[in-house]
């Protein structure tokens, strides 16, 4: 666009917005999305009145994150194994997977992805230390929506005792 010009946002050819190019010919526009595939265009108008031809479709898809509510439980710890459960309320129709995060000193990880029905899940082989861990619902598009409550878990593995030394003398 010309500096200064007036520029009409087009969703399906129907004008949602309307702004302004600045100095340099430069715009941007906040738009609301609707679910799914949007097609934008835009057609520039200068301060002489000319119309520009329209732009290139620009394409955004939306996909909104999953609503479903996540209530995480620890159920045991058992050696190096921190077990999980959770319950999961609201609207679930839009949920493919769980994802599964363990926090330690600061950093968050991934530790599992879950499929739609799962329910539980059992961190194996987990090193000493103190962990939270959430569980967030993921959509189809790999949208998380919020996470859950979090839980810590405190492994604790005791070192095997130091061994005793044996001296053998002749009898």
């Amino acid at each position: 666009a010309t500096p200064a010009s007036s520029v009409a946002i087009l969703r399906a050819g129907v004008e949602i917005a309307t702004v302004a190019a600045d100095e340099s010919g430069a715009f941007q526009a906040e738009v609301a999305l609707q679910l799914g595939l949007n097609a934008f265009t835009a057609l520039a108008t200068d301060s002489a009145g000319n119309v520009s031809v329209p732009s290139y479709e620009t394409y955004v898809s939306y996909t909104p994150p999953p609503s479903a509510i996540v209530s995480l439980a620890l159920t045991a710890v058992e050696n190096a194994n921190v077990s999980l459960a959770f319950e999961v309320s609201g609207d679930s129709t839009d949920v493919a997977s769980y994802e599964v995060r363990r926090t330690s000193g600061g950093a968050t990880s991934v530790v599992a992805v879950l499929s739609a029905d799962a329910r539980s899940f059992t961190d194996a082989g987990v090193s000493n230390g103190t962990y939270g861990y959430t569980v967030a619902p993921l959509n189809f598009a790999g949208g998380a929506g919020a996470a859950s409550n979090s839980v810590l878990a405190t492994v604790a593995l005791q070192a095997p005792p130091a061994a005793t030394p044996v001296i053998l003398a002749p009898t």
